[in-house]
């Protein structure tokens, strides 16, 4: 009896060491996903669904979206189909931006190519407020770039640079394309074949 219990005995011990194991894992992996949060800095009380207009520079020129329903139209031309997906994960990008390091009390922004941004953004939400971030050089160490908001011209964060590189170079990238969908590609060959067997 004592043989035959003791593959049960073995087996009870080792699921609860698997058990234990697996609630330990579980409370370190909270514990880091605190940490990471602890330690990521918001440049913008923002979110992405409050935005309305979003407005920056696109081979030199002013070029701004404006919300309207679910989709975008672009300011300059009311017929320009925008992709309203890019547009949306754009500003997503944006209002979500942390910073690996926040720099306060900053008296001179020409140290961080800030004097003559490279780049200006503009965001406002639907009651109007506008929140414009600059970009100015990007920190060869790192590959951050440095940026802040005119809002506070004291405070320099600096961000992955990946953000600014999604900036689109052209207009055109925001034009939704067209898709021949599998249904209409189906129902044009059925009209082929039926015209080549009357024939």
């Amino acid at each position: 009896m004592k043989k035959k219990g003791l593959p049960l005995v073995i087996a009870l011990v080792c699921l609860l060491v698997l058990c234990v194991g697996y609630v330990c894992l579980v409370r370190y992996n909270d514990k880091q996903e605190k940490a990471d949060s602890a330690d990521k800095i918001n440049v913008l009380n923002l979110k992405a669904d409050d935005v309305g207009k979003l407005a920056y520079e696109i081979d030199g020129e002013k070029v701004s979206f404006t919300k309207d329903g679910d989709g975008w139209t672009l300011d300059s031309d009311a017929a320009f189909e925008v992709d309203a997906d890019k547009v949306d994960s754009l500003i997503s990008s944006i209002t979500s931006m942390t910073a690996t390091r926040k720099m306060e009390d900053i008296s001179d922004l020409s140290e961080y190519g800030l004097d003559a941004p490279s780049q200006t953004v503009t965001l406002t939400d639907a009651d109007g407020n506008e929140t414009t971030i600059c970009w100015g050089s990007n920190n060869a160490t790192t590959g951050d770039d440095y940026v802040y908001c005119t809002e506070d011209d004291k405070t320099v964060y600096t961000v992955a640079s990946s953000v600014q590189s999604s900036l689109s170079s052209s207009v055109e990238d925001y034009r939704a394309t067209e898709e021949t969908t599998t249904e209409e590609v189906t129902e044009e060959q059925t009209a082929e074949d039926t015209t080549e067997t009357a024939e």
